[in-house]
């Protein structure tokens, strides 16, 4: 209460002090006393500024506002008449923040939400109703943001150490030594991009180099996949090591009368036009192709020579450079799609002008070499008492793992030989004839050896090609066009 001393006031030295003074003096004293705050239950009905620093629970508070307690201390925030309640503070476990009820965890700035925890768990950045336990999108919603950083959803792990690391959802904590599918990498401080495993199935390096382990599966225009793979098959041995598969159709059993596979691996460019008056469209320019059948297209020109395969019936070695001629096939060999494609069995040349001839031998044939022949038209009762894979007819053919020198054909062997094109080296005779550059070539009396073309008209049907280089005498191996005709 106000006091009001009765005049004169201020009193002087010796003036007397009048009942009433004293009276209210003493009220004011009682009321003080019965108004501080020091008892529990106490409180401060208006305002209260405090000048340094306060403390609740501790004498000397180290900030401005200090809450100290022994087991926890926390600042209790209770709005929408104590509905919603949050809380700030620490305990034994560490700092805690929370909300108490049932309610949105929410972290503004500019009072747009920046971050929320939703009461379910899930964590959103840039989005009010996240969709899954962390979703990260963009503050475009707010009406206000169209460009910058808030425009992006985007997770970004920067500096010299940063990580960026995701672990499979069934683990309780981080594996020290990782199984196969406990963890995925896709960045690291080495500068690589990767996806891990059980050891490394995608890795993108620094410098943009992509390594993949496993299969390249890409959707075709129409239905089904053509896939890169470096898959191990059952006749893995007639491949190359190393080998990469483009995979383009697939079957399960081979069964008589089943649907025949149709694909084609095209190269080339797409072309745009557009036609005034009538209509425009987007055509595809192919430049390469090969079909199911093999069947080989190209619409640019031809480096080296082309070959052919044979089985050598001479009875003894061939070597590269030799001229062969068509044998006795009592039992001809097929291969390629539809096994529609004959391999001949060939013998050396001992006669002018031989229309038999066919080729030079150019190499051996090696397991991984062998030409493709389609298996067998199987039942599904036939291909199922099958014991094990069949494998390609012609492997006893091939040349063996120990043979060193392809430039020999053993007898009863595969062997390759040049048909079409400039060829390296042919066996010829020149002491029957000089050889000059540009001379046509036949067979010849000498074994395997070609000779120049002395009786055009005899040699008609019996030419092989033509000599690059000449060989004034003896006996040896000059390059040649092949040119059979």
């Amino acid at each position: 209460m106000p006091i009001t001393p009765a005049p004169p006031y201020p009193k002087a030295t010796g003036q007397t002090i009048r009942a009433a003074d004293w009276n209210q003096t003493v009220d004011e004293v009682i009321r003080l006393d019965n108004s501080k705050v020091n008892r529990a239950g106490d409180r401060i009905t208006g305002s209260l500024t405090v000048d340094v620093a306060l403390g609740i629970g501790t004498a000397a508070p180290t900030r401005p506002l200090t809450i100290q307690n022994a087991a926890g201390a926390f600042l209790n925030v209770r709005g929408a008449n104590g509905t919603q309640e949050f809380l700030a503070g620490a305990d034994a476990t560490g700092g805690v923040v929370a909300t108490m009820t049932v309610h949105d965890l929410q972290l503004r700035t500019n009072n747009i939400n920046r971050l929320i925890v939703k009461a379910a768990g899930n964590v959103g950045i840039g989005v009010d109703n996240p969709l899954a336990t962390l979703h990260v999108g963009t503050q475009l919603n707010v009406g206000t943001i169209s460009s910058g950083p808030l425009a992006v959803g985007r997770v970004e792990v920067s500096g010299p150490g940063g990580e960026l690391s995701l672990i499979r959802r069934t683990l309780a904590a981080w594996p020290a030594a990782p199984a196969k599918g406990d963890r995925f990498v896709w960045y690291n401080p080495n500068g690589r991009c990767q996806l891990w495993t059980e050891g490394d199935i995608l890795t993108v390096a620094s410098n943009g180099d992509v390594s993949l382990t496993g299969k390249l599966t890409i959707p075709k225009t129409a239905s089904g996949s053509a896939t890169f793979s470096n898959a191990l098959y059952t006749n893995e041995a007639s491949l190359q090591p190393n080998n990469l598969k483009l995979e383009m159709a697939h079957t399960g059993l081979i069964i008589f009368g089943g649907p025949t596979l149709t694909y084609e691996f095209a190269i080339g460019h797409t072309f745009s036009s557009f036609i005034i008056g009538g209509g425009g469209g987007t055509s595809f320019v192919k430049r390469f192709g090969i079909n199911q059948n093999g069947d080989l297209f190209c619409s640019g020109s031809k480096a080296g020579y082309v070959v052919d395969f044979f089985i050598n019936r001479v009875g003894d070695t061939l070597e590269q450079g030799d001229v062969v001629v068509v044998g006795k096939n009592p039992k001809m060999q097929f291969y390629g799609s539809n096994n529609d494609i004959p391999i001949p069995e060939v013998d050396l040349t001992d006669r002018v002008h031989d229309t038999r001839v066919c080729g030079i031998v150019a190499k051996f044939v090696s397991e991984a070499d062998l030409p493709s022949v389609d298996p067998p038209l199987l039942t599904e009762e036939q291909a199922k008492k099958l014991k094990k894979p069949v494998e390609n007819p012609l492997r006893a053919l091939a040349a063996r793992p120990n043979q060193k020198d392809p430039t020999k054909v053993l007898d009863q062997q595969l062997g390759k030989m040049a048909t079409l094109g400039a060829y390296a080296y042919c066996k010829v005779d020149a002491d029957i004839a000089p050889i000059l550059a540009g001379d046509l070539l036949t067979t010849s009396p000498t074994k395997g050896h070609a000779q120049k073309v002395l009786d055009p008209v005899k040699a008609i049907g019996a030419i092989i090609g033509k000599a690059l280089s000449p060989l004034k005498k003896g006996k040896g191996k000059i390059p040649v066009i092949v040119t059979l005709q």
